[in-house]
């Protein structure tokens, strides 16, 4: 799955074209700060609204968000999330140790989304550390369990919606700033 956030030459940067023409590549190191500053903000804020609704760790956010900084060169920049589905034993859950099976068996539960209790899996257990559930009327047959991918979650409307607003607000503001930084380091 794949989803991505960017800001590229679209209409921003026309506005300080004109004051930066006379200093080399004035332009294009200016645009391209401000877009940068711009997606180190927005993969926060995807962080801080993904981990308000849900039990996500850190460390999973970040292996699968990345950043496609703008060079001078190119102007163009993106955040692009691509994951698979996170299995659950990622999430907190109940027993946290040891096999749910033979004569240890246990209720599990699980906790995916923020504020909410522990809730029962139905037909699940843990064998060697992973949690698994039973088809429903298929006897034996066991499938792995696992939660919404991080893209997927990222891809919902107010989310992305969230996260671009602060981009777009993050770019201006730091435009603003590295034109004066360009201009006054020139002059």
């Amino acid at each position: 799955m794949s989803k991505g956030l960017s800001l590229s030459d679209g209409g921003g940067l026309e506005v300080f074209h004109y004051s930066l023409t006379v200093i080399p590549d004035g332009m294009e190191q200016a645009g391209a700060r401000a877009i940068n500053r711009a997606l180190q903000h927005g993969r926060k804020v995807a962080w801080d609204t993904v981990k308000a609704e849900y039990k996500l760790k850190r460390t999973y956010f970040y292996n699968v968000v990345k950043t496609y900084k703008a060079h001078k060169e190119v102007l163009d920049g993106s955040i692009e999330a691509r994951s698979t589905h996170l299995p659950l034993e990622k999430f907190p859950h109940r027993p946290g140790a040891g096999d749910t099976t033979g004569a240890n068996r246990r209720q599990i539960r699980v906790g995916i989304k923020q504020g909410e209790t522990l809730k029962p899996l139905k037909t699940g257990f843990i064998y060697q550390g992973r949690i698994l559930r039973r088809k429903n009327g298929e006897g034996r047959k066991a499938q792995y369990a696992f939660s919404p991918a991080v893209a997927q979650i990222l891809g919902f409307d107010d989310i992305y919606d969230r996260v671009y607003e602060e981009m777009e607000e993050t770019f201006f503001r730091r435009l603003d700033h590295e034109i004066e930084h360009e201009i006054n380091r020139k002059y």
